[in-house]
């Protein structure tokens, strides 16, 4: 039975508040994302004070200055800081229960979890999640003597492909040798296209957490739960420039038409602006139209970093070439 380990993403794991608490309603250790203990830190703090704890410097992509210093917000450790988001809201604990009938347990169980707000360079630079990871594993191989098989999800398939490609740059043939078998659950390996309107306009509506979050607006309407201020958080994530949609027109289509829909037309348009009740739009963007709208609007100092970290290019994107691994 090969180990398996999870690096949990997408339904993020909890976030605990650690350094450079600067309003009196924030704690040391407290949960500032996942379990009852965010809904008391949304009802219970500002808007502007859950704001600046969640946000990022826009030059660095890293922990923020704030008044008693740094503002540092890591995440929770192990297997809980991954399988609830609060109290019937389950992440990964009915996979972790449904490993666990079939004999898993905490020797051959483990979760990876990391800070969903940053891109996997600045995971390793800052807190060497790559590093613990490659370590974590050749323990694994060590203690078991058998290869462990990754579960990844959503954002968490872009940092797995991510420490794979950093991994073989170093040591060839490394994941062949630890890695029996990965399994990507609706990974964004070209992007996600609602990433876009989320960027540009702070619409969260099809995303399950925020859309909780946005109900939350009736009992505390303070600033971070409106569209503009968390387009103002989301532009401090360079995650999130990794969820983007990659390979441009070439992969997404143009207006009237799309790569699979032979001439024959399609949906090229992932931006519909102001849509009337028909669904006719004041406005149709591509792909490349959206994102050079996004460049324009977004600050200068994390525009350019996140172009100089993400490539959106067809070539880069569309055809990644496969990495292969196990037998």
């Amino acid at each position: 039975m090969p180990r398996h380990l999870r690096a949990a993403g997408g339904a993020l794991p909890e976030a605990e508040a650690e350094e450079g608490l600067t309003h009196d309603h924030v704690s040391f250790k407290q949960r500032l994302w996942g379990n009852m203990g965010m809904i008391s830190s949304v009802l219970g703090m500002s808007g502007e004070c859950l704001l600046e704890h969640l946000s990022l410097d826009q030059e660095t992509g890293l922990d923020p200055a704030g008044e008693g210093g740094e503002i540092k917000v890591r995440p929770a450790e192990g297997l809980e800081g991954v399988e609830w988001l609060m109290p019937g809201f389950w992440v990964w604990a009915k996979v972790v229960r449904s490993l666990a009938d079939i004999g898993y347990d905490s020797s051959n169980l483990a979760a990876m979890p990391y800070d969903f707000r940053l891109e996997p360079a600045l995971l390793e630079q800052r807190d060497a999640v790559l590093s613990r990871l490659k370590a974590m594993l050749e323990i694994s191989l060590q203690q078991h003597g058998k290869r462990a098989a990754v579960l990844a999800h959503s954002y968490g398939d872009t940092l797995f492909r991510y420490f794979m490609n950093w991994v073989e740059a170093a040591d060839p043939g490394w994941t062949e040798k630890h890695v029996t078998s990965y399994v990507n659950i609706a990974g964004p390996q070209l992007g996600v296209p609602k990433a876009l309107p989320t960027m540009l306009t702070g619409d969260t509506r099809e995303t399950a957490e925020l859309s909780f979050m946005m109900q939350l607006g009736e009992y505390a309407p303070h600033a971070v739960l409106n569209p503009g201020a968390r387009v103002r958080l989301l532009r401090t994530w360079t995650s999130v420039s990794h969820m983007l949609p990659k390979g441009g027109e070439a992969v997404w289509g143009r207006d009237g038409d799309a790569p699979d829909a032979g001439g024959a037309g399609g949906h090229g348009v992932l931006v519909c602006v102001n849509p009337d009740k028909d669904d006719e739009c004041e406005e149709r963007w591509t792909v490349d139209e959206a994102l050079e709208r996004l460049w324009k609007a977004a600050p200068a100092a994390y525009t350019s970093l996140v172009r100089s970290s993400v490539d959106f290019s067809t070539t880069a994107s569309a055809s990644p070439g496969p990495l292969r691994f196990g037998r």
